[in-house]
C-alpha cells in the first residue's frame, strides 16, 4: 500500500503535497509535505500519513510555541530539531492539501508566525476557500486513549494507555503513555515481570496485574539459592532413607523391593534430570520430607505404566516371535535370570531376587563342633 494515493479533507493526496495538518495536539497548524502513504500504519479505521514538517522555515515565536506544545504532550522539553517532525505520522483525516496557488506569501507568513495567526487563517479564510470545514479544537484531543485489551500484546482485561491511531500524534504507545502521565495520569511502576508505565493505577488492575505477576513468577525456571535449597533437602532425606535401609533385614529388603525402587529412581530423576519451575520448588519444600511424596507418587504410576505395558504386550493378538520384538522362550529359557545394565551393575531388584533364588553355599567350618543330630528312628 505505501505510496499510494488516499484521500484527505479536501480529496486525493499522494506523496509530495503541500499540507496543512488541522488535527488536535502538538501537529494543529503546522504546515509540511507528504512523504509517503505508510501501510506499515495502518489500522482497522485509518493509514498513517508520513509528512516532513520542518521543509517551511517557522518564525522564532512559533518554534517556541511548538516546543512548548510537544513538552506539555510529552512530559519532558526537546529543542525543535530534536523533535519528531521531519517523519511525523498523521492521520489523513486531519490533512488538508493545497497548491501553490491556493495560499498567498502573506497567508504563509501568517501560518509560520505564530499559533493564533495560523487559526484565524486556516479556520476562517482558508477553510472557506477550500470549501472544507476544519476539526473542532475544543475540546482538545489526545494523542492517547484508554484501552482495555483482549490479548494483542496486553493482559486481557487490564486498562493501559495505546497511541490514538486516529490522530497519529506520537511513534508508539510508550511515547502515548508518557504524555498521559504528563497529563497526570497515574500508571503502575515496580510489580515484577510487568513493563512499568503502561497499565493505569486503579484498585482493580492492580489486583489483576498483580495476579497475572505472580504466576509469572511461579512459572519462571527455579535457579539459585531456591534450587539449592530443594536439593539439599533432597539429598537429606535420600541419606537419612538410605541409612536406614541400609540396616534392615533381608526379607525386608526383599519385601519392600518396590519401595526401595521408586524412591530410588524418584530421587535420581528428581535431584538430577527434573527442571524446576520456582511454584513447583516452593511447593515441594513445604515439605520436611518431599522426596516420601515423590516416590509415593511415583509407586503409583508404576502401576499405570504396567497397564500400559500389558495392554501394548497382549493388545496385537497376532504378534508371534518372528516379528523381532519378543524372544521364542526356548532362547528366553538360556537367558541368565539376572540382567546386567550397560553401566555393568544389576538393578536392586535383580539383585534381590537373585538373593532369593540362589542362596549362597557355605563351606563347613572345621573349627566348629559338630552338633549332636537326634535320632529319629525309634
Amino acid at each position: 500500500m505505501a505510496n499510494d494515493a488516499i484521500l484527505c479533507l479536501n480529496g486525493e493526496i499522494k506523496p509530495g503535497d503541500s499540507v496543512i495538518s488541522v488535527g488536535g495536539g502538538a501537529y494543529r497548524y503546522l504546515i509540511g509535505e507528504v512523504r509517503s502513504i505508510d501501510g506499515s500504519e495502518t489500522t482497522e479505521h485509518t493509514t498513517g500519513i508520513r509528512v516532513d514538517f520542518t521543509v517551511f522555515d517557522y518564525y522564532d515565536d512559533r518554534i517556541g510555541e511548538i516546543e512548548a506544545a510537544f513538552e506539555k504532550l510529552r512530559g519532558y522539553a526537546a529543542a525543535f530539531e530534536d523533535l519528531p517532525l521531519d517523519d511525523a505520522i498523521v492521520a489523513p483525516g486531519t490533512l488538508i492539501r493545497f497548491g501553490p496557488n491556493d495560499i498567498s506569501r502573506e497567508e504563509l507568513d501568517m501560518i509560520l508566525e505564530s499559533e493564533e495567526s495560523a487559526a484565524a487563517f486556516c479556520d476562517g479564510e482558508f477553510a472557506r476557500r477550500m470549501g472544507i470545514e476544519i476539526p473542532d479544537s475544543a475540546p482538545e484531543r489526545k494523542g492517547y486513549v484508554v484501552a482495555e485489551s483482549d490479548g494483542d500484546g496486553y493482559i486481557p482485561g487490564a486498562l493501559h494507555i495505546e497511541r490514538n491511531d486516529s490522530l497519529f500524534m506520537y511513534p508508539n504507545d510508550s511515547e502515548a503513555a508518557r504524555a498521559a502521565e504528563a497529563d497526570g495520569v497515574k500508571l503502575i511502576y515496580g510489580l515484577p515481570y510487568i513493563p512499568d508505565g503502561m497499565y493505569l493505577d486503579t484498585p482493580e488492575n492492580r489486583a489483576l496485574i498483580g495476579r497475572v505477576s505472580e504466576e509469572t513468577r511461579l512459572a519462571m525456571p527455579a535457579t539459585g539459592e531456591l534450587l539449592r535449597k530443594l536439593h539439599a533437602r533432597l539429598d537429606e532425606c535420600y541419606g537419612r532413607w538410605e541409612n536406614v535401609t541400609r540396616m534392615r533385614d533381608k526379607k525386608f529388603l526383599f519385601d519392600d523391593a518396590e519401595s526401595i525402587a521408586a524412591t530410588r529412581l524418584s530421587y535420581g530423576y528428581f535431584r538430577n534430570e527434573y527442571e524446576f519451575t520456582v511454584g513447583r520448588a516452593e511447593f515441594l519444600l513445604k515439605f520436611e520430607n518431599p522426596l516420601d511424596l515423590l516416590s509415593d507418587r511415583w509407586a503409583d504410576s508404576a502401576l499405570l505404566v504396567a497397564r500400559r505395558t500389558a495392554k501394548a504386550v497382549f493388545g496385537d493378538r497376532n504378534r508371534t516371535p518372528e516379528h523381532g520384538d519378543c524372544r521364542p522362550a526356548s532362547e528366553a529359557a538360556r537367558q541368565p535370570l539376572i540382567q546386567t545394565r550397560e553401566d555393568g551393575l544389576t538393578s536392586v531388584l535383580d539383585t534381590l531376587r537373585r538373593a532369593r533364588e540362589n542362596p549362597p553355599e557355605h563351606a563347613p567350618n572345621p573349627d566348629r563342633p559338630e552338633r549332636n543330630k537326634p535320632d529319629h528312628d525309634l
